[in-house]
């Protein structure tokens, strides 16, 4: 009898459909003898289906008998937390790999342990703030109100040199050992390291995975794997090399049509409905079919705009960081299609660039062939009727 575990991942393979190519990209290069590429990066929209794939790669390389750490970047404050996540999933049942890394974790822990109890001696007044990776390493600690000369001072002055040496250039020092266990572990087996939500990761994670981690002794048998909404960015260009890059786009109408055979929805009144809804968005797809009477219930109508309105929503949740993006999205629902020049003239300013670029990325702005970009459908619908009802006037001016 399998486990609870194993029947939802046969179940969760059951029902991937399409990525035919990445997957292959991914078994190639963890099969390969030699690999043409030690990184894979791969990227889209939000909702097309990153972390599914990342999930996907996981039992795959489960499958091959490789190690494998899957680690969510939004999830991990600093560096030492993504690398005692990388070292838990890969020493689970090889702790003698990782023998000096936990050594060397324990002291780091120590010593921060002994410095956060010292931060009420270190300063006469309340600490204003958190500030990760300060340039000599602390790391996620509060020192904002402390001065970084004077927790380095009291470091040498009340531990033995080599454990403040340890703690002050602790990424680097932990990077390196857990490189050697990763490499002893490759001495065996394959290693896949996976990385979603990459663009979550903070410019010191991002400097750190670049300039330490991959720059190290670290094998070129492992494989690392970045999933996020952007492409690197030009900080990478010294990797370009060996980085495979791949963009996930939404379903093929072909493959939308089978996710939604597989949940029972085949009626063509239905499927068209559902593709129109989600413009075959996979995320979009499965929130819409998985809702409280989607499944084999839709039927393009009311329960169909219930549920759309529940996209929506979920669509414009990404904007939770810019507000004030909302306005100007708004303001694109009143058009079929935008670019840089219609977004200047709705926005009623200049040095828009950015505000394009951030719009780009999210999975509600679908890229036209013409290179333009629209909103989804009914994202558009659903702005376009609440505008009206909430400012007739500003709906008025727009149209």
């Amino acid at each position: 009898m399998p486990s609870i575990r194993e029947l939802r991942d046969r179940k969760q393979r059951e029902r991937f459909i399409g990525r035919e190519k990445e997957t292959a990209s991914f078994r190639r290069l963890l099969e390969s003898p030699e690999p043409e590429h030690a990184v894979l990066q791969i990227w889209g929209v939000g909702g097309v289906g990153k972390s599914t794939l990342l999930q996907t790669y996981r039992r795959l390389a489960e499958e091959l008998g490789c190690g494998v750490a899957l680690v969510d970047m939004q999830l991990h404050i600093g560096v030492v937390d993504v690398l005692r996540s990388i070292r838990e999933q890969l020493g689970k049942e090889d702790r003698a790999s990782f023998a000096e890394f936990d050594r060397a974790l324990e002291l780091y822990n120590d010593v921060r342990s002994k410095l956060q109890d010292a931060v009420g001696s270190l300063t006469t007044g309340v600490v204003s703030g958190i500030r990760e990776g300060v340039p000599l390493g602390i790391g996620a600690l509060a020192v904002d109100a402390i001065g970084e000369e004077k927790v380095k001072a009291w470091l040498y002055r009340h531990l033995p040199r080599a454990n403040a040496d340890l703690y002050l250039d602790g990424d680097s020092v932990l990077s390196a050992k857990l490189v050697g266990g990763i490499n002893r572990i490759l001495e065996s087996r394959r290693v896949a390291i996976l990385l979603d939500t990459f663009e979550q990761a903070s410019e010191l994670q991002d400097d750190w995975l670049r300039t330490i981690f991959l720059a190290s002794e670290l094998s070129a048998s492992s494989l690392v794997v970045l999933a996020g909404r952007d492409p690197l960015s030009p900080a990478w260009q010294s990797w370009r090399e060996v980085t495979l890059c791949c963009e996930l786009r939404p379903f093929s109408e072909e493959e939308a049509r089978l996710f939604l055979e597989r949940r029972g929805i085949t009626g063509e009144e239905e499927v068209r409905a559902a593709l129109r809804a989600t413009e075959r968005l996979p995320w979009a797809l499965a929130l819409l079919v998985d809702a409280p009477g989607g499944g084999g219930e839709l039927d393009g109508g009311s329960n169909l705009h219930a549920i759309g309105e529940s996209l929506v929503e979920r669509f414009l949740s990404q904007l939770h960081d810019r507000p004030d993006l909302r306005a100007l999205v708004e303001a694109c629902a009143a058009v079929r299609a935008f670019d840089h020049d219609v977004l200047r003239a709705l926005a009623r300013q200049e040095g828009i660039e950015d505000a394009m670029g951030r719009l780009r990325s999210y999975s509600f702005v679908v890229t036209r062939a013409e290179g333009r970009w629209s909103l989804n459908q009914t994202v558009r619908d659903f702005l376009d009727r609440s505008l009206r009802r909430r400012s007739p006037e500003r709906w008025q001016e727009l149209n």
